[in-house]
């Protein structure tokens, strides 16, 4: 039977175009500039900041206007540094001294910490803001797909050049010897 309609396109001329499927490529709002961490941000959060602008500018999917999101992130990060360091302290769990008011007796009881339940929210936040900003595998995969071009494996992977070569060698199994 014969196609009728408009030939389908492929999927390098949808690239090539910027029409993958429903999604289009990145728009531009602020600008190709790396941003700059706010004054506002304490020491360590402009740290984490800059961290990851310097990590996300090669991507060449950074915009300006995406400062408020890695700020964001930033000081997340801050908040589960701080918990991680009361943890290591003071551990899962310390004494509390509850009474002693109103004629009673105090009494020392194990809680948990509450920089625990804390560290555990300041992740989940962290995990959504880095999905939005394009850091983990699924938010690559979804970058990927609008055609952003990152750098090949072999170059960041140290080794995996040499474990190719050796599989071709040796007959598709990779071997060290």
């Amino acid at each position: 039977m014969a196609r009728t309609g408009r030939p389908p396109k492929s999927v390098e001329q949808h690239r090539a175009d910027g029409t993958k499927g429903k999604s289009i490529l990145p728009l531009v709002v602020g600008g190709r500039a790396k941003p700059n961490p706010a004054a506002y941000l304490d020491a360590e959060s402009q740290a984490f900041f800059v961290a990851l602008v310097d990590e996300l500018w090669e991507s060449g999917i950074l915009d300006a206007a995406d400062r408020g999101m890695i700020e964001l992130a930033a000081m997340e990060l801050a908040v589960v540094a701080a918990c991680n360091r009361d943890i290591a302290e003071n551990g899962m769990s310390i004494d509390q001294v509850r009474g002693g008011y109103n004629g009673s007796e105090e009494r020392t009881v194990r809680e948990p910490n509450p920089m625990v339940p804390m560290r555990g929210r300041s992740m989940m936040h962290l995990r959504q803001l880095y999905a939005e900003i394009g850091v983990g595998a699924a938010s690559r995969a979804r970058l990927s797909g609008m055609g952003v071009k990152g750098r090949a494996p072999g170059n960041e992977i140290k080794g995996l050049g040499t474990a190719r070569k050796l599989r071709m060698v040796a007959g598709g199994k990779a071997s060290a010897t």
